[in-house]
């Protein structure tokens, strides 16, 4: 009898892991952004890239026309700035 593994999605586990690991590039990388599209190919990702940033002069446009041709975008100097600057407010 022969023992297989299924890869199973569970999507609340691979969010959590993809929040991970953005939290992590945010840390390590402290500038720039991150995009992400499930079953885009590296040269569509690039030619949407480069689309992104011709057509904007701020990481905040980059980032939002990126979300708006379908990826998960961030800004990652924002998320760091958020991540590194404490808890805000009286909890």
């Amino acid at each position: 009898m022969e023992a297989h593994s299924t890869l199973k999605w569970d999507g609340v586990r691979s969010a959590r892991g993809i929040a991970l690991c953005v939290a992590m590039i945010v840390v390590s990388a402290g500038c720039g952004s991150v995009s992400f599209k499930a079953g885009a190919s590296p040269d569509q990702i690039a030619q949407d890239e480069a689309t992104c940033r011709a057509s904007t002069g701020s990481e905040e446009g980059f980032v939002q026309c990126m979300r708006d041709l379908g990826y998960l975008a961030a800004d990652l100097e924002s998320m760091r700035d958020e991540l590194t600057s404490g808890p805000t407010g009286d909890h």
